[in-house]
């Protein structure tokens, strides 16, 4: 709902309400939990990369059209969405050689979005030309798509939840189709990768931003809830939580928009939303193993907005695991990568990670260094991942458990 639309329809209905409330005591005062967010204007000629990203990702969605919803995965399908959007990812991927910054404004989950979709259309993109130029033996161009793509998916990161969680998706899929051509890959190429990795993660914004931008999508959140009860029409909030939550929004229909039920309710909800920020920005800054998220906030589970409180918080607690897995895969890909180009050029594989920078050769799992092995020319680098245990290295044929290793081969 724009910003003004929403003023004069809540203005009318509250005067409603407190000429109501007139006649049978004093109604209870209506709050603003949000921030009210303004647009954001993008140029063509901004110095900030974002701007002209952000420009190519709605030329991208706009060209692909219906193209790039279908979920058909025949090569040809494939191979028109890259043509369409040829020249917009062009225009993308020279802006993401230049410093970007998220222009965020809060949105509440009824919002449209009309850069995400273009962002997703512009990392499959660049995934499947990857794969393309891998099969092809083309390395230079795989390995600079490689770099483009985690430079979009990190700088996703500056937003709220859903647009890092997108940009981590982006990641993970550029990372992985690049991964098993690393051993065919020259020392010129296998270093440009791990410098271009090692820039690109160093680039990327702090989980704390996300979780501060998705506190204020949260707030706008509650306040476009507020309005719904206002004006009766809760429809899109049914469509946007599922069954899961009918009742909880039939009970919510049934507060009286001038009642002190209803300046409790949504001042618990608001509370929580503000409470779950603050805690999961303590969590971010420890490695997972330190992280205690079995003692998340104690709250009752007879509280009125229980159901959509979990609906608007669950997401981000979803991202901490996300983030992990992407930080560790990717940095164990620019050590794979160096580790490789040194047993290249010497015939020895290094002895250790001193050759990484201190916080890429990290393991967020455990705070400490990622596990590395080496004899000779061979290595074996990995993470210990979710268990927290040191296997060996050894792994699934998802290459996530019990240890957690770069898509790329099993040992």
């Amino acid at each position: 709902m724009a910003l003004m639309d929403r003023g004069l329809t809540l203005a009318v209905t509250i005067t409603a309400a407190l000429l109501a409330g007139c006649r049978g005591g004093a109604p209870a005062p209506v709050r603003t939990y949000g921030e009210p967010g303004e647009p954001v204007a993008l140029s063509e000629s901004s110095s900030n990369a974002f701007d002209i990203v952000a420009l190519a990702a709605q030329d991208a969605q706009s060209l692909a059209g219906d193209l790039a919803l279908k979920t058909d995965p025949s090569e040809q399908r494939e191979q028109l969405v890259i043509d369409r959007v040829s020249r917009p990812l062009a225009k993308a991927s020279a802006a993401l050689r230049s410093p970007g910054v998220f222009r965020f404004a809060p949105k509440s989950a009824l919002d449209h979005d009309s850069f995400r979709e273009g962002w997703r259309i512009l990392g499959q993109a660049l995934e499947w030309r990857i794969r393309r130029a891998c099969e092809a033996a083309k390395y230079d161009a795989a390995v600079s798509d490689l770099l483009d793509a985690l430079r979009l998916g990190f700088l996703l990161g500056g937003g709220g939840t859903q647009d890092a969680a997108l940009g981590l998706w982006i990641a993970d899929r550029a990372r992985q189709a690049i991964a098993p051509s690393l051993a065919a890959m020259s020392q010129a190429q296998l270093g440009k990768l791990a410098r271009g990795t090692w820039s690109a993660l160093e680039a990327k914004p702090l989980l704390t931003t996300t979780l501060q931008h998705e506190k204020l999508n949260g707030l706008a959140t509650v306040d476009a809830l507020q309005d719904a009860l206002f004006t009766q029409k809760l429809e899109g909030f049914r469509r946007l939580l599922g069954a899961d939550a009918d009742e909880a929004l039939e009970r919510l229909g049934r507060l009286a928009p001038d009642s002190g039920e209803r300046l409790a309710y949504f001042d618990g909800l608001a509370k929580e939303v503000e409470e779950e920020a603050a805690w999961l920005g303590g969590k971010v800054r420890l490695p997972a193993s330190r992280r205690e998220m079995d003692k998340a906030p104690k709250r009752s589970k007879n509280r009125a907005w229980a159901k959509i409180s979990f609906h608007l918080i669950v997401v981000s607690r979803n991202l901490l695991a996300q983030n992990d897995r992407t930080l560790a895969r990717t940095r164990l890909l620019a050590a794979e990568a160096e580790a490789l180009r040194i047993s290249k050029a010497t015939g020895r594989a290094p002895r250790d990670l001193d050759f990484a920078p201190a916080a890429a050769r990290q393991d967020p799992y455990v705070g400490r260094r990622l596990q590395y092995r080496a004899v000779g020319a061979e290595f074996n680098v990995y993470s210990v991942g979710a268990n927290l245990t040191d296997e060996g290295g050894d792994t699934n044929l998802k290459f996530d458990s019990p240890d957690l290793r770069l898509e790329r081969r099993a040992f």
